[in-house]
């Protein structure tokens, strides 16, 4: 298995410790072998600009965009409609 992280990723640094947990561990070589990628380090690495996008990606659609342009009431009423539980 091969963590691949960024030191910015909230995300990455939240699995942190269940990664460390993991290492911890004492594995046989038939149960597999732990590896650990710094995206921000290993810049050559194809798989780290997809985990990079990935993560991106994820912040994009939890974020939303940054401003919206509202022009009348009933485009307020909707935005707030949308954002309400």
């Amino acid at each position: 298995m091969v963590e691949f992280y960024a030191t910015w990723c909230g995300h990455c640094m939240a699995l942190k410790p269940e990664y460390a947990a993991a290492a911890a561990m004492e594995l046989k070589a038939e149960e597999g072998v732990l590896a650990k990628v710094d995206v921000g380090e290993e810049t050559d690495c194809g798989l780290c600009f997809l985990h990079r996008d990935a993560i991106v990606s994820w912040v994009k659609k939890k974020t939303g965009p940054g401003l919206q342009n509202v022009t009348t009431v009933e485009e307020a009423e909707r935005i707030l409609a949308s954002e309400s539980p």
